[in-house]
């Protein structure tokens, strides 16, 4: 599912065509498993957003516009 959205917005332009959609998606599932279960092991929650937000920078990285400064 993760790597059929990802597939639509390369399509779309979203993402750049030479995007590697699969392993953008197995990457993105890796960084969520690992969350939850160290958020279920009690890690200290400013470390897992701090994780979180390194994802999402690695994601900022990958998009091809710039949707933050959309209203």
């Amino acid at each position: 599912m993760v790597k059929d959205r990802f597939d639509r917005a390369a399509t779309e332009g979203e993402l750049a065509p030479s995007t590697d959609t699969a392993a953008l998606a197995a990457f993105y599932v890796a960084v969520m498993q690992r969350l939850s279960i160290q958020a279920r092991d009690s890690v200290d929650r400013e470390l897992l957003e701090a994780i979180a937000a390194a994802a999402m920078n690695a994601w900022l990285g990958t998009a091809t516009v710039d949707r933050r400064s959309e209203s």
